[in-house]
């Protein structure tokens, strides 16, 4: 009796598998590669906003650190925004 790697090199029914599998495979690579691309896009957009708030703030008066860490404050858990855009 052939073992199932026989009988997928001989083009039995595992290999008749292979095209779905493929498939498969292929929509899961598009699938991780734009939920990637969506959070580098985040990434870029909660950098973006929170140079300019700390840019505002300093514009106010506040030295740069203290600018941003007020900044980090008033956006909040980063991760719950990501979370939330990303999804």
């Amino acid at each position: 009796m052939p073992s199932a790697g026989t009988r997928f090199l001989s083009g039995g029914p595992a290999r008749e598998r292979g095209a779905p599998r493929r498939l498969l495979d292929t929509f899961l690579v598009r699938r991780n590669l734009r939920t990637a691309c969506a959070v580098i896009e985040v990434d870029e957009e909660i950098a973006l906003h929170l140079d300019l708030r700390t840019r505002e703030l300093v514009e106010r008066g506040l030295d740069p650190l203290a600018a941003r860490e007020q900044a980090l404050r008033r956006m909040g858990d980063i991760r719950i925004v990501k979370r939330e855009r990303c999804n």
